[in-house]
């Protein structure tokens, strides 16, 4: 008698192996590129506008990300050209058109900002003491970011609030330094928290301007911004008519002794 397992099968074999993620996917994701556009419509010059599916995906080369960023759009075609072109305007008017936040930690926006003031000190726009004294404010930032108890949003330069700039104002408040940097000195509380705050404000403005530092979203909104705000004088009005006139000043001269005369 014949062994039942060993007997051949009639017909051909039939494959037991599972189709591929290309055989079953490749069509659902694949990239078709809008080469042809309405009449009268121009298509973006730096963005590629690709269909997938029932969306529209759109590539484009950032120089500030240095690499190829994409944009998915829920919509129809004239959504994806709309879309297009105000990347577009971006990329001709700020050389990037990336929105969301870097992840550049406080101690690389100080290096690339302390950078930035030597090549203005070496090209005579500022003076090259102004430049020390920037960095050696700076110096109190980056003690404060590497030792402070930041939350994990606040440990990059792109995430600080106003509730940062309360806790930095209140390191600096209690921070004892030594005259002129000598270890051997008295350490005495720090006088110049204005200036310091004054220059953290500077860095995030230059770190937020696409045309200096572009190392910040667009939509960063400076927190030290406010703090500046207080201790600035309102601009003075060179139309607006004087609060004392000649004609009271010379009332005044006429109507005071020399004793008085002297304390105006």
């Amino acid at each position: 008698m014949q062994n039942p397992k060993s007997s051949p099968v009639d017909g051909p074999q039939q494959s037991c192996a599972k189709p591929s993620w290309s055989e079953r996917y490749a069509q659902r994701h694949q990239l078709r590129r809008i080469n042809q556009f309405p009449d009268g419509i121009l298509p973006p010059q730096k963005v590629r506008i690709y269909r997938r599916g029932e969306h529209f995906v759109l590539q484009w080369w950032d120089s500030g990300a240095k690499c190829t960023l994409n944009s998915r759009i829920e919509g129809d075609l004239v959504a994806a050209i709309v879309q297009a072109r105000e990347i577009d305007s971006r990329l001709t008017h700020y050389k990037s058109a990336s929105t969301s936040p870097r992840r550049i930690a406080h101690a690389e926006l100080v290096e690339a900002f302390v950078a930035d003031l030597q090549k203005r000190a070496d090209a005579g726009q500022i003076d090259l003491a102004t430049a020390r004294r920037y960095e050696s404010a700076l110096r109190h930032y980056r003690c404060f970011t590497e030792h402070a108890p930041l939350t994990a949003v606040q440990r990059y330069a792109a995430g600080i609030d106003r509730e940062f700039q309360l806790q930095f104002a209140s390191f600096l408040n209690g921070l004892d330094v030594t005259s002129k940097g000598r270890s051997k000195a008295a350490r005495r509380p720090l006088k110049g928290q204005t200036f310091v705050l004054d220059v953290v404000r500077s860095m995030l403005e230059w770190a937020a301007d696409p045309e200096r530092g572009n190392l910040l979203p667009g939509d960063f909104r400076n927190p030290f911004t406010q703090n500046s705000r207080r201790t600035q004088r309102a601009p003075l009005d060179p139309i607006r008519p004087l609060d004392i006139t000649t004609s009271m000043a010379v009332d005044l001269v006429l109507a005071t002794d020399r004793f008085q005369l002297g304390v105006f």
